[in-house]
């Protein structure tokens, strides 16, 4: 069986006189929930809001009570933080049956190995896909090819 746990978790950041203060207080609980649970966690909503943070939460599981158990404990964690305030939570369980049967339409052909569908799909070359540096750089490259002139890349 399949488990996904969800909570969404609203803290007051009203003290924070700047999106630079807030955004500080997010990164700490964030990275404080990452490191000390295996979990995915992000902010999620009002994002350009100063006077709250918001925090998504997931855990996959096989198992609904340790799910749950886990989302409780990262809660009181993060609450226990004293970084800012819990002002709601919310929490919801996603469960998924065994998987009997293929999920995607067999109707039409054959069924393919991995084997037969790697060779029959096409590899992505990791220079299409450019860092947040490289994607800068092509950038200024286009705008100095542009206009002729040499821009420092920062």
């Amino acid at each position: 069986m399949l488990v996904v746990a969800i909570a969404r978790l609203a803290f007051d950041t009203s003290p924070a006189r700047s999106l630079k203060e807030k955004r500080s207080i997010a990164r700490k609980i964030l990275g404080r929930v990452r490191s000390r649970f295996r979990v995915s966690a992000a902010e999620i909503e009002a994002l350009d809001d100063l006077s709250m943070f918001v925090m998504g939460v997931a855990v996959v599981s096989n198992d609904a009570r340790y799910a749950v158990s886990v989302l409780d404990r990262i809660v009181d964690f993060a609450d226990g933080l004293y970084l800012a305030p819990l002002l709601s939570r919310e929490r919801e369980v996603m469960t998924f049956s065994r998987l009997e049967e293929p999920f995607w339409d067999l109707s039409e052909g054959e069924i393919l190995s991995w084997e037969e569908l790697r060779a029959q799909t096409k590899e992505i070359p990791d220079e299409t896909v450019p860092g947040p540096r490289e994607g800068r750089r092509r950038h200024v490259e286009a705008q100095e090819n542009e206009t002729g002139q040499h821009h420092k890349d920062s």
